[in-house]
């Protein structure tokens, strides 16, 4: 993740299939669908191809 400057923002990454449990704090912030990348509460939806209830 080198494009974020890592001294700004905590990094995350999260593949929810295989973290089913963080499903609902995605939702909670705003994802719905994925990828998707939250920076400072907001949302960016990248390559929308799945809906998230897809995934649980």
């Amino acid at each position: 993740m080198s494009m974020i400057d890592n001294s700004k923002y905590q990094i995350l990454a999260v593949h929810l299939r295989e973290k089913p449990s963080l499903v609902a704090k995605a939702q909670t912030q705003g994802v719905n669908l994925v990828p998707a990348l939250v920076v400072d509460g907001k949302v960016l939806h990248i390559n929308v191809s799945a809906p998230i209830f897809a995934l649980a």
